[in-house]
């Protein structure tokens, strides 16, 4: 019974990591974008700066 815990508890480690790396790849790309979108598309684009974002004046 020991050695059942053991491997569930390294499956469920396991998955909780993949999910884990996977949010912060996500987080991650997310702000690489962000700040991209500020300091490149403003000055040289600025037809598509901020384009397809919520900016609060749509209501």
């Amino acid at each position: 019974m020991n050695f059942q815990n053991a491997v569930l508890k390294i499956i469920i480690i396991l998955i909780y990591f993949i999910i884990g790396f996977g949010n912060c790849l996500l987080i991650t790309m997310l702000y690489s974008c962000s700040v991209f979108d500020e300091l490149i598309n403003k000055d040289r684009f600025p037809s598509i700066y901020r384009k397809g974002l919520y900016n609060g004046e749509d209501e």
